[in-house]
């Protein structure tokens, strides 16, 4: 189930598989932090993460302000997804990765059922079971 497209609006949940749109690598999401800049000089950011609806500051040596072309901070909310990826696709990533933090515009749901089964050695960590 995708959600509406609004911008800073997480359109998927946890437990939902995903595919990266360019690496094609698949894997379920088990978190996500959105993180809106401010407008008063961007000295630091809104956050809102799956763990909790509580907005906490983020000072801005900590974070990564998305910028414009031109260098400036760009004032978008961005929505980053923690994701388990699936093992027998993880040599896609290049890298031996069993987490990505991937971004929502880099992402799309998996509707196929075969396609559904995840294999990641960290799934029992965050899931007492997973039956996607």
């Amino acid at each position: 189930e995708v959600r509406n497209r609004k911008e800073g609006v997480p359109l998927f949940h946890v437990g939902q598989v995903i595919q990266h749109k360019k690496a094609k690598w698949r894997g379920v999401i088990v978190g996500w932090a959105i993180d809106e800049a401010k407008t008063s000089g961007q000295l630091s950011k809104d956050r809102l993460t799956s763990l909790t609806t509580k907005q906490y500051e983020v000072s801005a040596a900590e974070s990564d302000t998305p910028t414009n072309e031109d260098g400036t901070p760009s004032m978008k909310a961005t929505v980053k997804y923690t994701i388990l990826v699936d093992m027998n696709d993880s040599s896609l990533l290049h890298l031996s990765k069993s987490i990505s933090l991937e971004s929502q515009e880099d992402l799309v749901p998996i509707d196929q059922p075969g396609l559904r089964r995840i294999q990641n050695h960290l799934i029992h960590q965050y899931f007492s079971k997973f039956d996607p």
